[in-house]
């Protein structure tokens, strides 16, 4: 994600404008709509932040504070593709209005000194372990760019 000279996306790739950067968000679906989407985006940790660790308390800050009856779970480590790259997976839940409960499930990767990926797959009821094993199937898959 380093390499901003290009976006590259499915159906081709263009030039970026100078001082901009690929912020863009990709979506991938399930067919049948009985399985949750899930939501690729990219971020950089910002100014006042130094450690994935920090993005994600300034992040989860700001969700807070903004979200009423939040349950968030313990984060856990886990690894993006064959090379491993390390991460945390951060899984909670809060209300939406009308009172109809958001579950979201994230992780969360520091591709560089400064580049986030993050992953979020989100459903109106509780994660099940074939929605962890979707995730997973995702995050193993992953191949970094070359």
């Amino acid at each position: 994600m380093s390499d901003n000279s290009y976006c590259i996306i499915k159906e081709g790739q263009f030039r970026l404008p100078e001082n901009f950067v690929d912020r863009s968000i990709n979506v991938i679906a399930d067919m049948t709509a009985s399985r949750p989407s899930i939501n690729i985006s990219r971020d950089t940790l910002g100014a006042n932040t130094s450690s994935l660790e920090d993005y994600l308390n300034q992040q989860l800050s700001i969700l807070t504070s903004k979200l009423t009856g939040w349950h968030e779970k313990p984060r856990k480590p886990v690894y993006l593709g064959a090379t491993a790259v390390p991460g945390e997976e951060i899984t909670y839940n809060f209300l939406r209005q009308p009172n109809q409960r958001m579950w979201q499930k994230q992780a969360v990767f520091l591709m560089n000194k400064i580049d986030v990926l993050i992953f979020t797959m989100s459903k109106l009821d509780a994660f099940n372990e074939q929605d962890d094993a979707l995730l997973n199937e995702v995050l193993q898959s992953f191949i970094l760019k070359e």
